[in-house]
């Protein structure tokens, strides 16, 4: 009996122990947990996809809340996001913030467990102060110097989608022939084909 029980291994723990050990865990260690060993991981639910909620208290600390697991998971963020940004998009850990301080925009994205951002530094209506962003959608995996994105900008009829598939050196503006003299702009959906030759489309639907 005591050889057979000093020769169970720490996939052997059970589920329900493991599950409650890792409700206490942050992001960062709850994602390691899961990649132990296979027992582990069948143990342990998928915490993302995951809402980020900033408290404004304690604009250093966030939670992280997931329909997939029955606990918050709590995690110190590697970046201060300003009082005034706005979230416009997100996806696989990044952020697109907005933020407009006075004269000056800070706009691109963010990764907030890492600290890395990426700023819009050439988009083309950077310069105007009362620039109006109301979504933003960007490929998976950006870089400083490769990304895919575009925005919905402007007001109302007014809105145009502007794009790059080039970082910050292929920005452009994307008309939509379909729209109606009274129509708007609605939405903005990145999709990239997974099959012959990687092509990516951008859709935009009219209201």
């Amino acid at each position: 009996m005591a050889a057979m029980a000093s020769s169970r291994g720490w996939g052997d723990l059970p589920p329900d122990l493991l599950a409650l050990i890792a409700d206490g865990l942050t992001i960062k260690a709850y994602t390691r947990v899961r990649a132990v060993c296979t027992a582990w991981r069948a143990a342990i639910p998928a915490a993302s996809p995951s809402l980020l909620v900033r408290l404004d208290w304690n604009r250093h600390d966030a939670w992280f809340l997931s329909p997939r697991i029955s606990t918050a998971l709590h995690e110190r963020l590697a970046t201060l996001l300003p009082d005034r940004s706005v979230c416009l998009g997100s996806g696989h850990g990044w952020v697109a913030v907005h933020d407009p301080i006075f004269y000056e925009l800070q706009f691109g994205l963010v990764d907030p467990l890492t600290g890395v951002d990426i700023p819009f530094s050439s988009f083309p209506h950077f310069a105007e102060h009362k620039l109006r962003v109301s979504k933003v959608v960007f490929a998976p995996h950006p870089t400083p110097t490769d990304f895919t994105a575009a925005a919905i900008t402007g007001h109302d009829e007014g809105r145009v989608i502007t794009y790059t598939a080039q970082g910050n050196s292929g920005w452009a503006d994307a008309g939509c022939p379909r729209l109606g003299d009274r129509d708007s702009i609605a939405d903005v959906v990145y999709h990239e084909e997974r099959g012959g030759g990687g092509e990516r489309a951008r859709k935009c639907t009219k209201s």
